[in-house]
């Protein structure tokens, strides 16, 4: 039979070997017998009693000797500090009645039959982060995301930006190349700050995600500036531009961004980056086209031209973020500090049928 009852009640005791526990309404704690790590090495002792314990001294898992329904013994994960990798079933991880076994994991675990398991897992630092670029000094992807989508630079400059430094656009040779986002017909959101060192009328583009030249773009978007208007660029058998009326000043720095929710609703904010609170310029409906295409993106220019000055953004870029969700839908709080980023551990819990649900903020 199982060791731990699935709802124990205060004060209820079970034995494992010869140590025996006590419920205390919260957790088990020793009552007689003598718990003791019996090993610290690569692999466990022979023979081990119910009850024993082994620190794994290659990945660094504490596991313990107990019994599972079927009277078979096991080594159970009882660690927090886990190391990376996928449940195993050798040493068993997870398959006591009330039993809860947390285990650090570069991927979710599969579900077990008539179990559930609560485990942590690393995750990127921003929520549904494709990547974010800093400028600070280099084009890599600081989101956290696995894999990375580390941007290939071209006449980049790095200058004082919002916080650190910012990408610093020539305006004739400068751009950053990144791999494909498929954003599909569903949500995303690409936000920044931008600074202007001046306007044309064709447009500046800060991003662009395929060849315009292309014969047939679907999967085309692009986000870019004209004096006193912001377009966003869709395909939906034609070329469609989304115009958004803005003020544009030389010399001034703007938070923009760009949002679609999963209903094809195009939210356009544009604010003065000294401002407390984002102004929702005008919202677009019908927008759930197709953003993928196999192309990748360019960040500076209009993709595929190698060189056009009268198209590619002269200014400055910094924190420029891309993720899956509809960020904001109305008026948010400017950030006034660089985005989250890297990764963090969060703790996940599974349903015996597979289904996720993150348990920490």
């Amino acid at each position: 039979m199982a060791v731990f009852p699935i709802s124990p009640s205060a004060n209820d005791t079970t034995t494992i070997g010869g140590t025996t526990y006590i419920y205390t309404g919260v957790a088990w704690r020793v009552v007689t017998g003598n718990v003791a790590i019996t090993t610290f090495a690569a692999t466990p002792h022979s023979n081990p009693d119910l009850g024993d314990f082994w620190y794994n001294t290659t990945s660094n898992i504490l596991y313990m000797r107990v019994e599972d329904g079927a009277s078979t013994d096991l080594w159970l994960d009882i660690s927090t500090a886990g190391g990376a990798g996928s449940w195993s079933t050798t040493p068993e991880d997870a398959s006591l009645d009330g039993v809860v076994a947390v285990k650090k994991q570069s991927a979710a675990p599969s579900a077990t039959a008539d179990y559930a398991k609560i485990y942590s897992k690393e995750v990127p630092g921003i929520s549904d982060a494709e990547a974010l670029y800093t400028f600070d000094g280099n084009v890599l992807d600081s989101s956290g995301n696995s894999p990375a989508n580390n941007g290939t630079a071209a006449n980049l400059n790095y200058v004082p930006g919002m916080f650190s430094n910012a990408g610093d656009f020539n305006g004739t040779t400068s751009q950053v190349v990144i791999s494909e986002i498929d954003f599909g017909t569903g949500p995303f959101t690409v936000e920044y700050f931008v600074k202007f060192d001046s306007f044309n009328t064709l447009g500046t583009f800060v991003i662009s995600t395929h060849n315009l030249q292309a014969s047939g773009s679907a999967g085309y978007m692009a986000i870019y500036h004209k004096s006193g208007e912001m377009l966003v660029g869709l395909w939906n058998g034609n070329y469609v531009n989304y115009s958004f009326a803005v003020s544009h000043t030389v010399g001034a720095w703007y938070h923009v961004a760009v949002c679609r929710d999963a209903s094809g609703n195009l939210y356009g904010f544009f604010t003065l980056a000294s401002s407390s609170n984002a102004t929702l310029i005008d919202t677009k409906t019908g927008t759930g086209y197709d953003v993928s295409g196999g192309y990748d993106w360019q960040i500076g220019m209009k993709r595929g031209l190698t060189s056009a000055p009268d198209q590619m953004h002269d200014g400055q870029i910094d924190e420029l973020l891309i993720t899956k969700t509809a960020r904001y839908t109305s008026s948010y709080v400017i950030p006034v500090s660089p985005y989250s980023s890297g990764t963090s551990t969060k703790i996940f819990a599974m349903d015996s049928l597979g289904n996720e649900t993150q348990l920490t903020p």
